[in-house]
């Protein structure tokens, strides 16, 4: 019988292996798609005044199929969006325990969301919807994401049973009956706590949620699961129609996806990704290091210089601290450059991967707070080369000071410099003409990314940088990346309706305004706040975890909303080096060359000063994030 059930299983993992495959593969071509009709409308309407009808409905239909078709394959391979900062200091038993749990919650949750999806599809098409240009019948899409819904039930059940085998191995049979019961009493909750004060106190039960959220994330919940599970029951708790929040996910889950303005997330992926298969990064650090190495720490001030270069390209702070490192630091150890110094400029250079658009976090912060991305972009401008000149500045400074930290480099003559250039001025020529654009009003945010993506793909093709096995992993990387940030966005969704209901971010606004008529104290908790978060989420979870709560408060205050965005995006960079945890500075500690987290750290403090004194220059002189989208836009 064992023999039977075990063989069953196998046949089971294949199958569902398989289908996730296909339907991740779909999802990249979905993608493709996406790229080709906004870049063929944009080059028609520039040279004809003729526009092509019905590209929105059409992002917006491969939009939804890229999300939901893409969702089970980040599941299978365990890469979600989490925060393991303490989840490895568990006991091993209470670790066991929570994989059980963690994905059979979320196995109700989404099972949940399917049938929800499925019977507006069933609605949908017996009274039909169709799109306003090309009438094409939409509830056959809601089939689609209820399918892609179906194949993310089937991950997380292999999941979950490699989660239950794991305990049964080692005998951890109490992790596997707490693991399973848990789950059912968390969606009980609703009807357990009937007539209770959490009923019909909406702050309590906000607060609660929101607590209860930081609970999960702790003990390593995926933050879009997690987000979606407490916007749903919370909103089943306060509603005495326990059931009818549920509708309102699976109406909110495909509308979220379905969205015009989400495309530009995965176009400006792509733009990056294809930037990173390129071999962009090695272009622009052979450049710098030939025009900068025979200055005091050269190599490590070109080092900076290629990732403010290659932020402009990438938009992801990791990607550019560790693609930058790839080339980097076995250069400068081979020119005995100090390890510590080495890996700290490059971990700190990688900030300025958010910072300098385009930039990731920027889109994000705009999709929550509504609030002009092409202003945000040029926000981000003044300070990101300010941040990199200190940065420089402090190279240059220690290298001065102590000389056998950075030896000086070769001499190369100027026929020489000007040829390393020829690699790196057609990628940066792009990029301003895809900011340039955007600015003028040529092209929209969306039509910005998509010519983004399709003008590196073209310098890439011409230059003969990028291979087809490249070129696939540069799709595949794109769409895993946007696969995870979708299902937070779902899950912020959800839990904005949920404080929104509780009226959670009016009042704790009104509470601070309470407690302090200085809104610069206010300031200084939340400067204070980022930079511990910062040290243990990336920076796109931390803006849609944390936006939805604090930027109303903001408001009230009277900040500058772009001005405040810029000190976000800067703030939750600082906590990616800082100790106990800078992730950015563990992932480069780990790299072949890398050096102790101990000695990097002791390097890192300097840039961190950097970093605190920007800040500090913005707070006093607001100007230097506003003057250029108040003079431009």
């Amino acid at each position: 019988m064992n023999m039977v059930t075990n063989n069953l299983w196998r046949r089971y993992c294949v199958l569902t292996d398989f289908l996730v495959s296909k339907a991740f593969f779909l999802a990249v071509g979905c993608l493709v798609l996406m790229v080709i009709p906004i870049t063929l409308d944009v080059i028609l309407r520039s040279v004809s005044n003729l526009a092509i009808s019905g590209t929105i409905e059409i992002e917006e239909l491969l939009m939804l199929m890229l999300v939901f078709l893409s969702l089970a394959g980040p599941q299978l391979r365990h890469d979600h969006i989490d925060m393991d900062f303490f989840f490895p200091h568990f006991p091993k038993f209470l670790q066991r325990l929570l994989f059980v749990f963690h994905w059979a919650l979320s196995l109700i949750l989404i099972a949940l969301l399917m049938f929800e999806v499925l019977a507006v599809a069933l609605e949908r098409m017996e009274q039909p919807h169709f799109t306003e240009v090309f009438l094409i019948t939409i509830y056959p899409f809601y089939f689609i994401a209820a399918g892609g819904l179906l194949l993310l039930i089937m991950a997380l059940i292999k999941c979950l049973g490699k989660a239950i085998a794991e305990c049964i191995d080692n005998r951890s049979y109490l992790a596997v009956c707490l693991g399973l019961c848990l789950p059912v009493l968390v969606y009980l909750l609703p009807w357990l706590l009937e007539d209770t004060a959490l009923s019909w106190n909406y702050l309590l039960t906000g607060s609660t949620g929101f607590l209860a959220l930081i609970v999960l994330l702790i003990l390593r919940m995926p933050i879009g699961y997690a987000m979606m599970l407490i916007g749903v029951v919370g909103l089943m708790l306060i509603n005495p129609d326990h059931l009818s929040p549920l509708q309102m996910m699976g109406l909110g889950a495909p509308q979220t996806a379905m969205s015009y303005t989400m495309s530009v997330v995965p176009l400006f992926i792509l733009m990056g990704e294809l930037a990173l298969y390129s071999g962009i990064s090695s272009d622009l650090f052979e450049a710098a290091s030939k025009w900068l190495q025979r200055l005091p720490g050269g190599l490590a001030i070109a080092s900076v210089a290629g990732c403010a270069g290659f932020a402009a390209i990438c938009g992801d702070s990791f990607a550019t601290a560790m693609t930058m490192s790839s080339v980097a630091l076995p250069e400068m150890k081979s020119r005995n450059y100090n390890n510590g110094m080495a890996c700290a400029a490059l971990a700190s250079g990688g900030t300025l991967g958010i910072l300098i658009p385009p930039s990731v976090g920027f889109i994000f912060y705009a999709i929550i707070t509504e609030e002009s991305l092409g202003k945000l972009f040029m926000a981000g401008v003044i300070p990101g080369i300010l941040l990199a000149t200190l940065f420089c500045v402090v190279l240059y400074m220690l290298a001065r000071i102590r000389p056998e930290l950075a030896p000086i480099g070769q001499k190369y003559p100027l026929s020489e410099k000007l040829r390393s250039l020829k690699g790196v001025l057609p990628m940066l020529g792009l990029v301003v003409f895809v900011l340039g654009g955007m600015l003028a009003g040529a092209f929209s945010p969306t039509e910005a990314g998509a010519v983004g993506a399709a003008g590196t793909f073209a310098l890439a093709v011409v230059t003969r940088r990028l291979s087809w096995k490249g070129f696939i992993a540069a799709l595949k990387s794109s769409v895993n990346m946007t696969s995870k940030l979708m299902l937070i966005m779902i899950g912020v969704n959800l839990f904005g309706y949920f404080m929104a209901a509780t009226q959670i971010p009016t009042e704790l606004a009104n509470v601070i305004k309470g407690i302090t008529t200085s809104k610069y104290l206010v300031f200084a908790m939340v400067v204070l706040l980022y930079i511990l978060l910062g040290c243990m989420l990336n920076v796109i979870p931390m803006i849609l975890l944390t936006l939805p709560a604090i930027y109303p408060t903001i408001q009230a205050l009277g900040f500058d909303p772009i001005w405040f965005g810029v000190v976000t995006v800067l703030l939750m960079e600082m906590g990616q080096i800082t100790p106990p945890m800078g992730l950015v500075v563990f992932a480069i500690s780990g790299m072949p060359d890398g050096a102790p987290m101990a000695e990097i750290f002791k390097y890192v403090v300097l840039f961190v000063g950097c970093m605190l004194l920007v800040v500090a220059l913005l707070t006093a002189f607001p100007q230097i994030a506003l003057f250029l989208p108040n003079t431009l836009i």
